[in-house]
């Protein structure tokens, strides 16, 4: 068969290339002196050790790295805010240990579960809209939230949530400001029982006047 002239380097390649593995394969077969036979294990030695080195190196910085996986999921868990992974419709797909106490649950038991059910009946409605605006704005939304779990009848949290670079889940932080509302709750209270307690005073003044 003719041979087509436009491939004809490659075929003068290909043939060269086949003497030289006949000619390496015919040198293998021929005995080795000493000297060849010391070269190529001495050759062995050296690839062996190399071999060594870089399996040294290589559990080395495998022990770097689970020690900084291990600091940074340290981190991550023993926060002293919580934090949550949600889908758009509020799935929750990842917690860290302090939202599990926040929410009143095992984390093995909240991946799946709709952070709304935590939410205050009442409230989410707000916190529909808020989930909503996280995933139409790229910036960061926040609101605060009554949460009803089954550990505590009534608690407050602030929850700041930006969208991630795939847009199809957002990381939410939980801050606990029960305290906070709480404070603000008696202050209020205080403030009215001020303004009544000025108001009959006012009124007693009057009647002294009069």
């Amino acid at each position: 068969m003719a041979i087509d002239k436009e491939n004809m380097p490659a075929v003068v390649q290909l043939r060269r290339d086949g003497k030289q593995l006949r000619t390496a394969a015919m040198e293998e077969r021929l005995p080795r002196t000493g000297d060849e036979t010391s070269r190529l294990l001495h050759e062995l030695q050296v690839h062996q050790l190399e071999l060594e080195m870089q399996k040294a190196e290589l559990r080395q910085a495998r022990d770097v790295v689970e020690q900084v996986l291990g600091n940074y999921t340290d981190l991550y868990d023993f926060a002293p805010v919580g934090y949550v992974t949600l889908s758009q419709s509020g799935e929750i797909r990842a917690a860290n240990l302090t939202a599990a106490g926040l929410l009143g649950m095992e984390r093995s038991r909240l991946a799946g579960r709709n952070f709304e059910l935590f939410v205050a009946q009442e409230s989410r409605p707000i916190f529909a809209t808020f989930l909503g605006k996280v995933f139409i704005d790229p910036v960061k939304e926040s609101c605060e939230l009554p949460l009803s779990t089954a550990r505590r009848a009534r608690l407050y949290v602030q929850i700041e949530a930006v969208v991630n670079s795939s847009g199809q889940e957002c990381r939410a932080v939980l801050i606990d400001i029960s305290g906070r509302r709480q404070m603000e709750e008696k202050l209020a209270m205080l403030s009215t029982d001020l303004d009544t307690r000025a108001a009959e005073l006012a009124a007693a003044n009057l009647e002294l006047e009069a």
